[in-house]
């Protein structure tokens, strides 16, 4: 992944010099420098991440075999919107819940809410997106073996960030859910 980000860079740099060298004369060499999409967004006015994730237990403990399920509370910041899980155009990115099984505990496919209809300046038809306040549930269960004690639940969310006339690169934000498991 890091190679074909390179080779992306690298890419975009190159082209970058043969059109300033068309436009004004001037070779400029490319300069190669590790970032994400949040600086040049930044130089527009935009957020670098419009979007923040905490997740929580009910109780911060779960019981030993027992169901139980992940609340992830996400925020998107007032301007911008995320692609809902099955967005109608193949080309934009939808929003996945990733937890993986732990000899601890089994997690189902995330539950997401109904998404929002909306016409955007970018798109033709109306698009599923997930704007401000929304909350996803992932059901669990605590195995039979998973021993009393602290314990991490560890996952991440994907998603591409879009406000009325860009989406940007996916991207991906962990997260880390502290859970006590009782007997």
């Amino acid at each position: 992944m890091k190679l074909l980000r390179t080779a992306i860079k690298w890419t975009a740099a190159n082209a970058l010099c043969l059109w300033a060298f068309l436009c004004n004369g001037t070779l400029v060499l490319p300069r190669i420098i590790e970032m994400d999409w949040a600086p040049a967004s930044q130089e527009r006015g935009l957020h670098p991440n419009p979007v923040r994730v905490q997740g929580v237990v009910d109780d911060h403990r779960v019981v030993q075999g027992k169901p139980f399920v992940l609340h992830l509370h996400v925020t998107v910041e007032k301007g911008y919107h995320i692609n809902s899980n099955r967005p109608r155009d193949k080309f934009l990115i939808p929003t996945q819940v990733i937890v993986k099984n732990t000899p601890e505990f089994t997690f189902m496919p995330a539950k997401f809410p109904p998404a929002l209809d909306r016409k955007l300046e970018f798109s033709e038809e109306k698009v599923l997106v997930f704007e401000g306040e929304v909350q996803f549930e992932v059901p669990a269960r605590s195995n039979g073996n998973a021993s009393p004690g602290q314990k991490n639940i560890s996952g991440s969310l994907r998603y591409q960030a879009c406000d009325e006339n860009t989406c940007y690169p996916p991207k991906t934000i962990p997260f880390d859910v502290p859970v006590e498991v009782v007997k």
